[in-house]
């Protein structure tokens, strides 16, 4: 919606596209139930936090970009916010999946190796 807003959709149309991005139900329906309160009048802030879209701190931004009328700087500024959270998530689901994983093609390679042995091993005893 940054990018959108900055090349000059107003922020209707932006939220309108949104609409289009598959995000889930939950999403879905807040920025239609956003839409609604944006063409009532409402602040963009008042209609996207009764909406269920923003956190508090994202909350206080708009309200911020509204009163200064630095809004696409602070829709920059949430989109960055998001970016990283989004990858300090994906840092640590890596750092746990990636052990996980590890230690899983171990237990498989070593299965494989032991069931190939087995057969050598009952040969070898029925030699004696």
């Amino acid at each position: 919606m940054a990018l959108m807003f900055r090349g000059g959709y107003a922020f209707d149309e932006a939220l309108g596209q949104c609409l289009d991005l598959g995000l889930g139900e939950r999403i879905r329906h807040g920025v239609t139930q956003a839409q609604a309160a944006l063409a009532r009048g409402q602040r963009v802030s008042t209609a996207l936090g009764d909406a269920g879209l923003t956190d508090t701190v994202s909350l206080r931004l708009l309200a911020v970009g509204e009163r200064t009328g630095n809004f696409d700087k602070v829709l920059q500024t949430i989109a960055q916010r998001h970016a990283g959270n989004f990858s300090t998530f994906v840092e640590r689901a890596t750092r746990i999946v990636e052990p996980v994983l590890l230690l899983s093609v171990a237990l498989f390679v070593g299965g494989i190796v032991v069931m190939m042995y087995m057969p050598v091993f009952d040969i070898a005893s029925s030699i004696r």
